[in-house]
This record gives C-alpha cells, structure tokens and sequence, in this order.
C-alpha cells in the first residue's frame, strides 16, 4: 500500500507544484538516510517508492488542469456527445486550443459531428466551499475546462460510420417503450445516459451510487451473464473470451468508465491464470491496476469514482474475510450479503461522508435487500437491449422490467424511513481521511501479530481514534460568521459556542441554489440542529431555501419581522414556531449573541425596504445585517459603527450611500451576488465606494464563501475549511505522539522486523 500512496502523492505534487515535489523528495531521502541501518529490503523499498513519486510527479506535470480563458465570439468543435435537459441540449465539444468544454444551446448537432458554434465560453464552475468541491473535481476528471452556452451556425463535418452507427444503435435500444422510471434507471446504468437526477438522488441516499457505474457492476453482470449461457455452446474457455471482448466492445460503446477499467483489469488476470494455472496475488494486482489506470487516466486522480470503486473492492477482497469471520458458522447467502455490506461500508465510509456527510441505517439495508433486485434489472436490461436490437418481440421482457421498476421505487421509499437513524460526521479533513485508511491498513496486517503485540496495537489504535474524534470536536464551534455562497442570493450563519443562527437562506431558482450551496455546506461541517433562522424579508433568493432546510434540519424558530401569507401553510405543516422582531428592541439569543433591530415591515414600502435591518454583537464585535434595504431605508435609520457590513442589496447602486456608509464605518464590507447574475451585481459605483472608504471589499461570487473569527477580527476563505484551534492542534500533537511511541513499543520491544524475519525462517 506504500507504493498506492507514493504513486497519489506524486501525481497529486505534479497537478499542483513543484516545490511539493521537491519537499518529498528531500523528505523521502532523509528518510532512506535515517533508516539506513534497517534491512536492505526496507531500503530498496523506499527507493522504489522515490522512484515511483518522481515517475508519477512527470505523468501529473505534463497534464493539464487548467480552466478555460472566458471568451466570446464563433469558433469550431467536435460534438462529442449529447444529453437533452429539459429545454436544452447540454453537448460536450472538444474545442482546439481549449479542450473540453459543456455547451447549452437549443439546438444540437449528432455526436461526431464537427461545427461552427457562437456564444459565450466561461471557466468550469469552481468550488465555493470545500464542501462543494466534488462537481468541479467531477469536471476536472473528465477534462473539461468550462462552460458556455450559445447555438451552432453550420456543420463543417458529419459524423462518422462509427458515430453514426452508434447514435444508430442506441436510437433502436433506447427503451422508448419503457415507462419514464424504468426507461430513466435503464438508460443511466446500460446507456450511461442521465436524463435527471431522480435516481441518482435516490442511490446516494441509500448508499447504492455504486450502481450508477462506480464498481463496475453492470460490467460484471454483463459477462457473467454471458458466459453463463456461452459455456452451455462453446466451452468454459471460449465463452469467458468471447464475454471478455464483448464486455471490452460494451465498454467503448458508453464512452468508458473508471471502473469498468478494473473490472476488465481483474477479469483479464482471472482469465489468463485459468488458462495458464497461475494463482495471482490480487493485493499486488490490486495497487498494479490501481497504479495504471492513474498513469494512463491521471484525471482520474480527481475522480470520486475512482476511489469508491477501488475502496468498494480493496473491502471485498480484504476486510470481507475478517468479517466473515465475527459470523462463524454462519455461511448462509444472507449472511454473505450482510458482510459484504459491512466490508463495504467500513471501506468506503470516508468516502460516504464526502458524498453524503452522514451513515444512515438504510445505506446497510439497501445493500442486503434492494441490491439484488438492482442486479436483476441491469441482467433483464442487458437481455431486453440484446432483444431489440435484433428487432425481435419484447412485450414480456418490457413488462418485467416495468414492474421492477415500480418495485424499487416502493423498496427505495420503504427504506427511506430508515434514513431517520443516522449519524452525521459532516465532511472528513484530509488528514482523517489518511489516518482512516492507515488504521484500516494496520487492523489488516496486524492479524499477523502475536497476542501481546495485537494488545499493544489495539490500545494504540483506541487512543488515536478518540484523539482524533476529540480534536476534530475541539476543531469546531469556532464563534463567528460564515457568509455564505448562494448564488444570487443571500445567506449567513452566525455561530457560537452554543447556538446556530442562520441569516436568510437563499433560494428563488428552479435548480435549487439553497439545496446545491447551503445544504451541503450545513451538513459537512456536521449540523443536525438549525436554533434560530430569521428572514430579513420574503423575496425567494431570502427565504426560498426554507424548503430544502425543513428536509435536513431540525429548525428551532424561524424570526421575521413581517408575516407572508403564501408561508402559512409551510409553517403549520412542519410545525416549526414563528416569532415576531420588531424595530428598537434587542433580543438575546444567546448568552454570546445579541441582536439589535433598527428596522423592519415599514407600511407603505415596497418588500426590500419592509427588510429585516439588525446589528449581531457578539465577541464585541458587530455586524450590520440590512436585507435589501434601499437608500430610501437607510435615510429613515440611526445606525452605528460595525466592524463588518454584509452590504445590502447584493451591492445594488440602489442601497449603500456614502452618507450611510460614513455612519457605519466597517473594517469588512461582504456582498453577496451569484456569478454572472443577470442584474450586474455588485454595481461598479458602489465597488468603488467601498474602496474609497477604506474598507477591505470581499466579493462571494470572486472568494466563494467567507468565515470572520469575532476571536481574531480576520476574515478567511473556507475553501479549505477552517483551521483547527490552538487547543486542537495540542490535541492532534499529543495523540500523535502517544500512538507513536505505542506503535514503537510494538514495533521495538516485539519487533514488526524482528517479527517478520522469524516468520521467514
């Protein structure tokens, strides 16, 4: 696994600098320095791991990661292929000069083709938080560098026999006569066509993203399936050849897939030791294929397919036997499935909580119960494609597949009952992630142990973990503000040591900004429990995220200062209590948190100035919240200094007079507006006002979301996350050090070497 983790580390050192590179190196030959005087194996080793950082380090500098420069104007592209989306057609160009790009436009040309196409291109979306990173590693790993919409104006090119053939093809094997919900489930895992995310949604709920093409199973499936009725004609031999190639042609007809790469990896092993009566080492063929794929793939590095389809097999192959084990004598098909689940679960929950930010019970349910009848489907699906594709009835097989579908929607909704009992971890640092797998590793080999060495081990390996829990909870309930990116929209929470308070929750469009920004940005940092929402007022890019909070969250109250009829029914349904802020009171909200309401439902205004306007004073630090309060507003208003102004009105021209902004005096000014948002906002004047009143101007749409520490008085990009405290790091110092020296009594008093070479003798 030393040599997995070398590879990662170099191609990572080559996608991002060259120092990095240089410090491993340096480190890595210190090491080989410092350890010289153990075993010439242990030196060749790390020799071999050097070598291989530097070969990957080459590989990841020599690809490109680069987004694309933003441009307008016609240029020339090959279609590469096309989705219809609603009213779009969402098409992948590969454009000279820029690589990949997504293009939307109402129109289309076939995949293959080559046109002159005029719009706009712009950067590939980049993440706003690192807890909305995984779209935009998602695009990274495909290749492509950014995004644009416009139409074609002439076809230069047509599509090729193959192209044509293709388009053919899945024109005849569609599955026009299914129903929508097995028609949309059969294109997405046979075609790997995605019409809309209903499935999707469903399978990351319930832990089965792996169906979706991420382990490979529909591979699987597809030759196993054929060389089950194969051998019946030609043989054990010729069958599993011929299924081998058919599954390789499969795998170039949908475009290629990161697992469907392993699966076909280990089926080409598993077929030449039959033929050739070698037994292989599949922990070696394990890291071997790993290694390949990454050196001719290397965006693959970014794929989070990538890890969940090797995660999902290094647990079946490794973590299943000792599972197995806890069940003895249990054998039974039941029991296998249960700890295949397990083994899957433990190896990949990492992984879960990057997707998903939690474990719920119906992730292990879905395996063991729903699993088999996913398996059942793919199996009719590749019939019923095999079926119309020879043009030959398929009434029953349509049927089937029908009343599959209808049952899997019961069992997906059956099961979503037991999404209720679950645990939310938020998103693993970087560092947690690591360490998992190190102590996964160790739990692994250390089966090898003696009895008192296995002792020594578990306490180390007990110490750690409650070390790293302790310190990933010291890590949190840093008192500050989080201003949040939501697109065209606003949102902030205000957090202390023992109450969360969310400021407006963004909304207002049909893909959800509040779900695709601000849900995932609650659930990775672990909250479960929303104690206070105010709503400075009821435009939807304010409130409308309401919605989408009420499925996640448990929502304390909700404050505003005016009521919205259209939200009655809301309230009342998810039984969620209401309370009233009216203007020149203060209100405690927490022993570290107090509110000061300077304004709010003036009669006789229009809804932005009806907002909300308030001072958060905490840590004796104040920040000005005013809604989108308008110059009208702010001339009615007595406010004070603030040490940060949430500039209101998304910087509209229309809000923040010098004359106001003289009165408040703010160290920090944050504006909130979405990227490329159709009203121009932040407008240029109110920019420039800010600068010329020296106040550090922070832009959403530029920094992505934003954390201002009321402790220190800075403000930070949460890109990253935020760091841990100084408490924390003592902690993280302290438990390393004390597994360290646990871990040498293991290796030093009952020597893993020593251990080793007796075991040779």
């Amino acid at each position: 696994m030393v040599y997995l983790a070398s590879i990662i580390f170099g191609l990572y050192a080559g996608f991002t600098s060259e120092n990095l590179f240089f410090l491993i190196l340096i480190l890595g030959v210190g090491a080989v320095w410092l350890f010289s005087y153990l075993d010439k194996e242990v030196q060749s080793k790390a020799i071999f791991c050097l070598i291989l950082g530097a070969l990957f380090f080459c590989r990841g500098s020599m690809t490109s990661t680069q987004a694309i420069v933003p441009c307008e104007g016609a240029f020339q592209g090959k279609v590469l292929r096309v989705v219809e989306k609603e009213k779009n057609y969402q098409m992948v160009l590969k454009v000279k000069g820029k690589g990949k790009i997504l293009f939307y436009s109402k129109n289309s040309l076939p995949p293959g083709s080559q046109g002159v196409f005029k719009g706009h291109l712009f950067p590939r979306e980049e993440a706003s938080d690192w807890s909305t990173d995984s779209y935009p590693n998602y695009l990274i790993s495909q290749g492509i560098g950014g995004s644009g919409y416009g139409r074609w104006v002439k076809e230069v090119k047509k599509p090729n026999f193959l192209y044509r053939f293709q388009e053919a093809l899945e024109r005849r094997i569609g599955g026009q006569n299914l129903n929508s919900a097995a028609r949309s489930l059969y294109q997405e895992v046979i075609l790997s066509k995605k019409q809309d995310s209903f499935w999707s949604d469903q399978l990351r709920t319930l832990g089965l993203s792996h169906i979706l093409a991420i382990s490979g199973l529909h591979i699987g499936l597809l030759y196993g399936s054929l060389a089950f009725i194969l051998e019946k004609f030609l043989g054990r031999r010729r069958a599993g050849i011929l299924s081998y190639l058919f599954a390789l042609l499969y795998l170039v007809f949908i475009g290629g897939s990161i697992a469907g790469f392993r699966v076909l990896f280990f089926l080409l092993f598993h077929l030449i030791g039959e033929r050739k009566k070698i037994r292989f080492n599949y922990g070696k063929l394990f890291v071997f294929a790993a290694g390949l794929q990454l050196f001719l793939f290397p965006l693959h590095f970014y794929s989070l397919g990538f890890y969940l389809s090797y995660g999902s097999y290094f647990s079946l192959i490794f973590l299943k036997p000792s599972i197995d084990r806890m069940f003895y004598p249990f054998k039974s098909g039941i029991f296998q499935l249960i700890t295949a689940s397990l083994a899957v679960t433990v190896g990949i929950l990492p992984f879960l909580l990057v997707v998903n930010f939690e474990v719920n019970l119906a992730q292990v349910l879905a395996n063991i119960i729903l699993l088999p009848l996913y398996s059942l489907f793919i199996s009719l699906s590749f019939f019923y494609a095999l079926v119309q594709s020879l043009g030959l009835p398929s009434f029953f097989i349509v049927e089937l597949l029908n009343l599959f579908s209808e049952i899997l929607l019961e069992g997906n909704q059956l099961l979503e009952v037991f999404t209720l009992l679950k645990v939310r971890f938020g998103k693993p640092r970087l560092e947690a992630l690591i360490l998992y797998y190190m102590v996964l590793y160790i739990v692994f080999v250390g089966k090898q142990f003696k009895l008192k060495e296995r002792e020594l081990l578990g306490r180390s390996l007990v110490v750690f973990t409650l070390g790293l829990l302790l310190s990933s909870l010291v890590a949190k309930n840093q008192p500050g503000v989080y201003f949040i990116y939501v697109g065209q929209g606003d949102s902030s929470l205000i957090q202390t040591k023992n109450t969360l308070c969310l400021v407006d929750t963004g909304g207002a469009k049909k893909s959800r900004p509040a779900k695709r920004y601000l849900v995932p940005f609650l659930k990775a940092r672990g909250i479960q429990k929303l104690d206070h929402i105010i709503i400075s007022h009821w435009d939807d890019d304010h409130c409308d995220g309401l919605r989408d909070l009420a499925q996640e969250f448990e929502i304390g109250q909700v404050h505003f200062s005016h009521n919205y009829n259209k939200w009655d029914d809301f309230f009342q349904e998810e039984d969620i209590r209401r309370t009233y802020f009216k203007p020149g009171f203060s209100y405690k909200l927490d022993k570290d948190l107090t509110l000061d309401v300077l304004a709010g439902n003036t009669l006789g205004d229009m809804e932005n100035n009806r907002s909300l306007v308030f001072y958060a004073k905490m840590d004796h630090k104040k920040i000005l919240f005013p809604g989108d309060g308008e110059k009208e507003l702010e001339d009615r208003l007595s406010p004070y200094k603030a040490h940060v102004y949430h500039v209101a009105h998304h910087g509209s021209k229309t809000s923040t007079s010098q004359r106001f902004l003289d009165r408040v005096g703010p160290e920090i000014s944050v504006i909130s507006s979405g990227k490329d948002n159709p009203y121009g906002h932040p407008h240029k004047e109110v920019v420039d006002r800010l600068k010329r009143s020296k106040t550090e101007v922070c832009q959403l749409k530029d920094q992505g979301s934003l954390f201002y520490s009321t402790e220190t008085g800075t403000i930070q990009s949460t890109n990253q996350g935020i760091e841990l405290t100084l408490y924390g790091k003592i902690v993280y110092i302290l438990v390393f050090n004390l597994y360290c020296y646990l871990l040498r009594e293991v290796s030093g008093s009952y020597g893993l070497l020593t251990n080793r070479k007796r075991n040779s003798k």
